[in-house]
This record gives structure tokens, C-alpha cells and sequence, in this order.
């Protein structure tokens, strides 16, 4: 009985140490209000070298959306949904620093309060489907 205790209790603390890697930081350049200019934006990764993450790693950012039922308005229901992607361009052992590779906007994106990454969207690296 003991052992069976022991095994259960090892399962549910490898569950309870899942963890979800966000964008904990935006930094970007001053506008300086010069015709054609870009703005370099750096977004700043709770997820690093620990984690498998190298520089030029795709990842893919996800938003949590807090949809309100219209049938049933004491219902909210969570989506999380992919609105584009990030390439890291440094690395650290718990941390990284990413650029925009591409935001889904437009025709193919979603109706999103904010049209840019924000701290608090998810990141987890790109998986390819072949």
C-alpha cells in the first residue's frame, strides 16, 4: 500500500510542476517621427537554454481569450488561441530575448483587443507538422 501511495504522490508532483513560459517584458525603440521609420521591438522570454531555447529557435505565442457565453451570460469560456510568432535572438539559462518573426493579423488573424504581442501571452517552441 505504501509503495502504491508513493507512486501516486510522484505522478501528481510531476503534474503540479508543468509550467507556462510567457512574455514577462516589451522594450522598444523611441519614435523619432522620421518618414518610413521601423521600430525595433525586443520581447523578453521566461523560457531559455535550460528549456532547450537557442538563438533562432521559432516560437509560437499564444493569447488567452475570455469569451462571455451569449446563451448563458454567468458562463465564460477560455480560449487560447495562436496570434503569431517569435524568433529568439539571445539566449540565457532561464530567459531569452525575441523578436517579431510574424503577428496574425488581417484576413488570417483573430479580432484581438491588442494588436501586438503583450506581456502575460504564452510561448512554447514551434512545432512543425509534416
Amino acid at each position: 500500500m505504501k509503495k502504491l501511495f508513493c507512486l501516486v504522490s510522484l505522478l501528481f508532483l510531476n503534474i503540479s510542476f508543468a509550467q507556462n513560459y510567457t512574455v514577462y517584458g516589451v522594450k522598444q525603440e523611441l519614435p523619432m517621427g522620421e518618414k518610413d521609420e521601423v521600430i525595433k521591438k525586443n520581447f523578453y522570454l521566461s523560457i531559455g537554454k535550460e528549456q532547450g531555447v537557442y538563438p533562432g529557435i521559432v516560437m509560437d505565442v499564444f493569447r488567452t481569450l475570455f469569451i462571455i457565453n451569449g446563451a448563458n451570460t454567468l458562463e465564460k469560456i477560455n480560449q487560447r488561441v495562436k496570434i503569431g510568432e517569435l524568433r529568439v535572438i539571445h539566449a540565457e539559462d532561464k530567459a531569452s530575448v525575441a523578436i517579431r518573426e510574424n503577428f496574425l493579423k488581417g484576413k488570417e488573424g483573430l479580432a484581438i483587443d491588442f494588436n501586438d504581442f503583450m506581456i502575460g501571452d504564452e510561448v512554447s517552441p514551434k512545432i512543425s507538422s509534416k
